[in-house]
């Protein structure tokens, strides 16, 4: 039977791109131990349909790739309505969930401008927090009505916890002030559907900056929000890949840490994560991807590759400028076709 899937697939590579069947063909030659995790991490992608040129792409080449999930930044055209917004947005969205994909977006300083900033006073963040919040829930209202509101989960901010954010990029929000602004825009959301909040992606990678959130949430003892966010940049898949020198630490050992703050009661999502050292980047999205599903117990069952295009963000795109695939686009797509619940190849050793 081996023998005969091997020809099969060698057949088959003469129809597609051969670094997919070197996968396939090593998937076929590698024996699985009996310690095998089988597969149950969900495959995200970083898109941006207002980049109609490189951040928007068709329903058919998500499919392609094998995405189940896409991260989305709602931008509000208007600082008083979300009307035009919607007209821009309401497209893509209802076509990429026909084509099965759900959907996490982002609500954030891109939602609603205006906001204080990193030294902005907690008076200041308190009156924004107000139209932030209203903004949300007509957002959260709108996008139920279109596809369903266990169709799309919210993420609060974006890299909220950085501690040096320049003048170009300022998305730092003080840990109180954070935790009121989503306290409040949880609350209103839940007020209009039952759609899922997460925190908003956090990069810094000191969690005690989420302890402080936790702690500043009036009155306590409650989470207003269901799941956390992170972005374990310079982050390596295994301990000796790319090798024990690379990056600071693994992808598993940030995300342990994250969960603990929240007991293990609530799912991390790895809502950013890619790379542009070229020398590893191939590779990179399937390690990243195993890393995390063999994690025991499961804590991160969300990740999201960033991100689609060298021309969303230059370097990091599974595809360039020119709509090429990287090598990096074929390591995603090997992780998204293993159907859920496959076992295939998962000492990396091997490959």
């Amino acid at each position: 039977v081996r023998s005969s899937l091997m020809s099969t697939i060698l057949w088959w590579c003469g129809m597609r791109e051969l670094f997919v069947c070197l996968f396939l063909v090593v998937c076929v030659a590698c024996q699985p131990s009996q310690n095998d995790t089988q597969r149950r991490v969900y495959s995200g992608m970083n898109i941006d349909p207002m980049n109609t040129q490189y951040g928007a792409p068709s329903v058919q080449q998500l499919q392609s790739a094998g995405v189940q999930w896409l991260r989305i930044e709602f931008k509000d055209a208007s600082m008083n309505s979300t009307v035009s917004s919607f007209n821009s947005y309401d497209g893509y969205i209802s076509s990429y969930f026909n084509g099965g994909m759900k959907i996490l977006m982002i609500l954030d300083y891109s939602t609603l401008g205006g906001d204080p900033g990193t030294y902005g006073s907690e008076q200041e963040w308190e009156a924004y927090t107000t139209n932030f919040a209203a903004r949300a829930q007509q957002v959260a209202q709108h996008y139920a009505a279109l596809i369903g509101e266990h169709n799309i989960v919210y993420e609060i901010w974006n890299e909220e916890d950085l501690a040096t954010p320049s003048p170009s990029y300022d998305p730092t929000i003080p840990a109180p002030s954070y935790a009121y602004l989503l306290q409040q825009t949880y609350t209103a959301i839940k007020q209009v559907c039952t759609s899922e909040v997460i925190v908003g992606g956090l990069a810094s990678g000191v969690p005690s900056y989420l302890q402080d959130v936790i702690n500043a949430f009036s009155p306590p003892g409650k989470f207003y929000f269901d799941g956390v966010g992170i972005h374990p940049y310079g982050r390596r898949p295994f301990n000796d890949w790319p090798n024990s020198s690379w990056g600071f630490g693994t992808i598993t050992d940030l995300v342990k840490q994250y969960s603990d703050v929240v007991s293990g009661t609530l799912p991390i999502w790895v809502t950013e994560m890619g790379t542009n050292d070229k020398s590893v980047q191939g590779m990179f999205p399937f390690y990243a991807f195993e890393s995390v599903n063999n994690q025991e117990p499961l804590l991160s069952p969300y990740f999201f590759w960033f991100c689609w295009s060298d021309g969303m963000v230059d370097g990091f795109g599974v595809l360039d400028v020119n709509g090429n695939p990287n090598q990096s686009y074929y390591s995603y797509q090997a992780w998204s076709e293993l159907p859920f619940n496959a076992s295939c190849c998962t000492d990396y050793t091997y490959w």
